[in-house]
């Protein structure tokens, strides 16, 4: 029995040093279309390394900007910001709740905002948040926090990911890599930004849907503010705009609604400003540059006027089971 129990463990750790440089292998010399299990790519859509590498470069802002690409793609840090007040949008690829509460640790103290917009589109709310992981894995460090994260997401393309990210990390492999300002049709504006070329989208029609919202990420929201309001800033929660047609389509929206005005300040931008969803969105849930100015000119309109909450905990909102109940 000894003997079988020592041969058993000899031969999980030759398997397992086996699979990590299988790992290392496959993601150094084979192409990603060839490796849907292995998906790091470093400097990949929405700027995040740029993003990221701007961020560890800065001491202090005035505003902080949190979200999806809802965020760095609407709202431009030029049109918000000021000669005297610096904005930096910390937005990235997909960015759920339980991501947003990492780049929160990694970055709030560091750099002191006055101000947080937290933008919160809904169905980052639904996500199971592998995209972000995978995004964030690719270019940024692989911190405890991200790994966390990996394990409890046990999925095959996170988990190989997180090896050969470890590993590139460890060997100081990317250290001379320099994402391009400009590819296919986006350009990194320093801030955090990402503009898009100026392209009309064609208007669709959508049924009507409901947000299947994950009580993790709520978990994970309320954390986040908390984090934000010890830290002295004000916060601001925005919806930011997408098609009239895509927004009327779901039939749960006051849910959300009900819960963000119960977290702290929330303007949901979609009643607000005045769009076309043809001429002011290059997709159903995203912004072009002409609609982004539209819609900044609002959000400053805002920002000067608003009277900030600052007790969150006036009206407490107990998520798991409050959203089950009114699911159902």
């Amino acid at each position: 029995m000894k003997l079988f129990l020592s041969s058993l463990i000899k031969f999980s750790a030759f398997s397992f040093v086996g699979y990590l440089f299988l790992v290392v292998f496959i993601g150094s010399t084979l192409p990603s279309y060839f490796s849907p299990n292995m998906r790091f790519v470093r400097g990949m859509y929405g700027h995040s390394h740029t993003r990221f590498k701007e961020a560890d470069e800065l001491d202090k802002v005035n505003t902080l900007i949190l979200g999806s690409s809802h965020a760095y793609r609407g709202i431009d840090t030029r049109l918000i910001g000021s000669p005297d007040k610096t904005a930096f949008n910390l937005g990235s690829k997909a960015q759920t709740p339980i991501h947003t509460e990492i780049l929160v640790q990694r970055y709030l103290t560091k750099l002191k905002p006055e101000l947080v917009i937290y933008e919160i589109y809904p169905w980052t709310f639904t996500s199971d948040g592998i995209e972000s992981t995978l995004d964030l894995m690719s270019n940024g460090p692989m911190d405890l926090p991200l790994a966390r994260i990996a394990l409890k997401q046990k999925n095959p393309a996170v988990f190989n990911t997180a090896i050969y990210a470890l590993y590139r990390e460890k060997f100081g492999l990317d250290k001379e890599f320099k994402q391009n300002i400009s590819e296919n049709n986006d350009t990194y504006i320093p801030g955090g930004f990402v503009q898009s070329s100026i392209h009309r989208f064609r208007n669709q029609a959508h049924v009507n849907q409901e947000w299947d919202f994950k009580p993790i990420q709520f978990q994970a929201f309320k954390r986040n503010m908390n984090l934000i309001e010890n830290s002295g800033a004000k916060c601001l929660l925005v919806y930011s705009p997408i098609t009239s047609r895509r927004y009327n389509s779901y039939t749960n929206q006051s849910i959300f609604d009900s819960i963000m005005n119960a977290s702290g300040t929330y303007i949901d931008f979609n009643p607000l400003v005045e769009l076309d969803d043809s001429l002011h969105f290059s997709d159903s849930h995203h912004l072009n540059q002409n609609g982004v100015e539209i819609y900044n000119r609002k959000l400053v309109e805002v920002l000067s006027s608003i009277d900030f909450k600052t007790d969150h905990t006036r009206t407490p909102f107990f998520f798991s089971q409050d959203l089950h109940e009114k699911n159902t």
